[in-house]
């Protein structure tokens, strides 16, 4: 048995590490290594270096594994992205702007969804909102 009192089969697959990972919220691999060292009783087991460990078997970036890199995550079409802002009850772009910013902000979403949708059917802010003229 390990210190954390797992057996060492070996790592977690990549997938399911980056899926365990996403869930975490952390911005960086330091986060990552020190919450791996202070959490011994997680199920999987995962490496703290999870950038060598993964190298040859899906590994992108630390923005990639952890999902801070907007340019790795999937995003939500304009409608699905409507439908969200819809359930979270955006008012304006004030509300929007502090939105963003919050622990909890839908990674599915854009920061800037003028510039995403720009080609994808975009009409302005106060239809990605639901407001009507």
């Amino acid at each position: 048995m390990t210190p954390n009192n797992k057996s060492i089969i070996g790592w977690a697959n990549f997938e399911t590490a980056k899926k365990f990972a996403l869930t975490l919220n952390l911005k960086s691999g330091k986060e990552w290594r020190k919450f791996i060292k202070s959490n011994k009783n997680i199920e999987i087991n995962l490496p703290s270096t999870a950038d060598r460990v993964y190298a040859k078997k899906g590994w992108k970036s630390w923005g990639d594994f952890l999902g801070y890199d907007e340019k790795y995550r999937e995003k939500a079409t304009l409608e699905e992205a409507k439908v969200i802002i819809k359930e979270i009850k955006i008012k304006d772009i004030n509300h929007w702007r502090s939105y963003t910013k919050s622990g909890s902000f839908d990674k599915r979403l854009p920061r800037d969804p003028h510039s995403y949708y720009k080609e994808k059917g975009w009409k302005g802010f106060r239809d990605f909102i639901g407001k009507e003229d």
